[in-house]
């Protein structure tokens, strides 16, 4: 679907977690319906971990320059990522930057798999 990709370049190695977590709650906010976090696709329960060399989401470790990719309204994303003091401030605040480029067609190209049931089981036939 229509959608954004977004680069976030840090070339000092400065963004931390709660910085890339922003970016997700932004798109959410901004509506997106699927984000997809260099090879992490990003579901409800996703996590972001500050770690001795760099980032993690979900256990993956990322590595810069991040590549984002959103589906949604394009035109409200490109504008959440470069509201002041969000998404692109930070990141030259950093020493890096933030690059937004609205898309017709964005493809996510990673699933997301189901995590076992701890408690529910289904229901019988």
């Amino acid at each position: 679907g229509p959608g954004i990709l977004l680069t976030i370049s840090d070339p000092k190695r400065a963004l931390k977690a709660e910085d890339l977590l922003d970016v997700i709650e932004e798109l959410r906010g901004a509506g997106a319906e699927a984000i997809q976090f260099g090879p992490v696709r990003v579901g409800t329960n996703s996590s972001f971990t500050d770690r001795d060399n760099g980032v993690a989401l979900d256990g993956s470790t990322l590595s810069a320059p991040y590549q984002v990719r959103a589906i949604g309204p394009s035109q409200t994303m490109d504008t959440a990522m470069n509201i002041p003091g969000g998404v692109a401030a930070v990141a030259r605040t950093a020493g890096g930057s933030a690059t937004v480029s609205e898309r017709d067609r964005v493809d996510i190209t990673v699933l997301r798999a189901i995590p076992p049931n701890h408690y529910a089981s289904p229901a019988p036939r």
